[in-house]
């Protein structure tokens, strides 16, 4: 029989597969009454072995709930920090994932945490609350908070209401707007049903809809006009654009779409005709260079190397994706 760490091992590899998450996102763990076992922050669930996960005291990481933290946000991150850090085990040394005291504030055993794009269509969609509710009654719906401790403190709170008017029970199920879910369970096939029926339902409410899960995209931008682009943004952005892919051009997120969106493809992409005085206006608008341009004939990445210009362009891509599906 797996012990629960090598459940959880097995459950992080089936979910970080590129349906479930991209990059390093998601995050999963394990629990019994004392430890807190948590993906460590920088790594991918696909390449998680048990002995990589971070072990917390719980006892210490409870602590989270009831400080009393300063009213400015920089202070009261940097205790937060703290205060986790000094929860790892020493025999786990590392940096726990940003979402461990989330993770902690559910009871079941298992909790896995990712961002499809199937669901990322219903959170980040106007009135995706109440077809998530309609779909799942029993289910938990989170209005938009930044990742960390807020979140934590904002779950625990949810957490307990839906406890007191369900019978002590605890949702399976928690959408986080424009985010992603969290799936929590006992068991291995707890988690995978519950996945499995998400996804599905979601799959029948788009073919419903009429809303294919492929985004209609134009014709491949031509060699010259990559050329010209290419030269045009290493001219205004220097390093920034070292590396530029080119893709067919998509109906681009207008903002930002979820916290990974913004990591990797950075909250507003560049729209329109590229030139160089439109680029210096987003610059001087934004605070930043544009990791990414949509343009008629075609969509851009840039990077300094190019992970991080093939990074920003999958994430343009998926983000493109999602609001296609949240038109649903």
């Amino acid at each position: 029989m797996p012990t629960d760490l090598e459940t959880i091992t097995t459950l992080s590899h089936a979910f970080g597969a590129d349906d479930y998450v991209m990059g390093g996102g998601g995050n999963t763990s394990c629990k019994d009454d004392e430890t807190l076992w948590i993906k460590p922050s920088g790594t991918t669930l696909s390449g998680l072995t048990p002995e990589r996960f971070i072990a917390m005291d719980r006892r210490r990481l409870a602590t989270l709930f009831t400080l009393e933290t300063p009213a400015d946000a920089t202070a009261r991150e940097a205790l937060v920090k703290e205060v986790m850090a000094g929860a790892v085990r020493a025999e786990t040394p590392g940096r726990a994932s940003v979402e461990a005291p989330v993770h902690e504030c559910f009871r079941a055993r298992f909790v896995v945490h990712t961002h499809p794009t199937r669901v990322n269509g219903l959170v980040c969609a106007l009135g995706g609350r109440e077809t998530a509710r309609r779909l799942f009654p029993d289910s938990l719906w989170m209005g938009y908070v930044d990742p960390g401790y807020t979140l934590s403190q904002r779950v625990r709170e949810a957490l307990a209401r839906h406890r007191e008017t369900h019978g002590g029970r605890e949702p399976r199920l928690m959408w986080l707007e424009n985010h992603g879910v969290f799936v929590a369970g006992d068991t291995d096939g707890e988690i995978r049903g519950t996945y499995a029926e998400v996804m599905g339902a979601l799959q029948a409410e788009y073919r419903v809809a009429g809303i294919a899960e492929t985004v209609p995209s134009g014709a491949a931008p031509s060699a010259e006009w990559v050329a010209a682009a290419t030269e045009l943004l290493r001219t205004e952005l220097g390093d920034e654009a070292r590396v530029v892919l080119a893709a067919p051009a998509v109906n681009a997120a207008a903002g930002p779409i979820s916290p990974d969106h913004l990591v990797y493809a950075k909250s507003f992409s560049y729209e329109g005709v590229l030139a160089a005085a439109a680029l210096r206006a987003f610059a001087a608008r934004r605070g930043y260079w544009p990791r990414v341009v949509a343009a008629p004939e075609g969509l851009l990445a840039c990077g300094a190397t190019p992970s991080v210009a093939a990074r920003a362009l999958e994430f343009a891509q998926d983000a493109a994706r999602i609001r296609h599906l949240a038109r649903a």
